[in-house]
């Protein structure tokens, strides 16, 4: 579902914006998307909270559970077997501060996941996994309300640019990356505009006329690529 998983989340497809007109005081919520080159479809629906609660691109099937205020816990199967179980703590913002990743149902293969704010800015995160003792500590720089450095051992690894005249909204390519994933640990004030994960990712955005991105564009100097585009309810 995901052909640049190894760099963020992109999909793809065609479909129309908000269902009803010009009212952008209507809450929307994206309900499918699609990568139209693979014939891949996925949908997502949400509880009587307004919470996400399942995600399902064809065999695989994520589903959410909130057991508390501060836990969510996802499971996601594929054609009923098995594939993982994240237990994701969040803190009162709703920003993850803890998100550990079992890869096996005895929960005893895993990689754990920490991570530290100023405010609502992500500035460090600790991973470590059930191979080693050893952790990965990787550090994020901000400017003037967004992301724009990620280093690892000091060493910059990711650099980031924004569209500084258009707001952040869902459909953001981060964003959505982090919906998709079922947590949340970079809010940025801007749309982004490039990555240099990879070979280098531009991303160019279309708006419908509710005002909801309708459409992303991926340009990779390699040749990758492709549309993300939105289905979305709004009440």
């Amino acid at each position: 579902m995901l052909f640049l998983s190894s760099i963020l989340y992109i999909v793809s497809g065609s479909f129309g914006g908000c269902k009803k007109g010009n009212d952008k005081k209507n809450a929307c919520r994206i309900t499918a998307s699609s990568i139209a080159s693979l014939g891949s479809l996925s949908n997502f629906s949400y509880n009587g909270n307004g919470k996400l609660n399942r995600i399902s691109t064809g065999s695989v099937v994520t589903t959410f559970d909130y057991p508390t205020g501060n836990t969510i816990i996802a499971i996601t199967l594929d054609s009923g077997r098995f594939q993982s179980k994240k237990i994701i703590k969040v803190n009162a913002a709703g920003l993850a501060t803890n998100v550990r990743v079992e890869n096996n149902e005895s929960g005893t293969a895993f990689v754990n996941d920490s991570f530290e704010y100023i405010g609502n800015e992500l500035i460090r995160s600790v991973s470590t996994s059930f191979l080693d003792d050893s952790s990965r500590i990787t550090t994020f720089t901000w400017f003037n309300g967004n992301m724009v450095t990620v280093r690892s051992g000091g060493t910059i690894i990711e650099s980031r640019e924004y569209f500084t005249d258009k707001p952040l909204r869902i459909g953001d390519v981060i964003s959505f990356t982090q919906f998709f994933q079922g947590f949340e640990t970079v809010r940025t004030k801007n749309l982004v505009k490039f990555t240099s994960q990879g070979s280098g990712l531009n991303f160019t955005y279309e708006f419908g006329s509710d005002g909801n991105i309708s459409s992303v564009k991926v340009d990779a100097p390699n040749g990758i690529g492709g549309f993300q585009d939105y289905q979305y309810e709004c009440k």
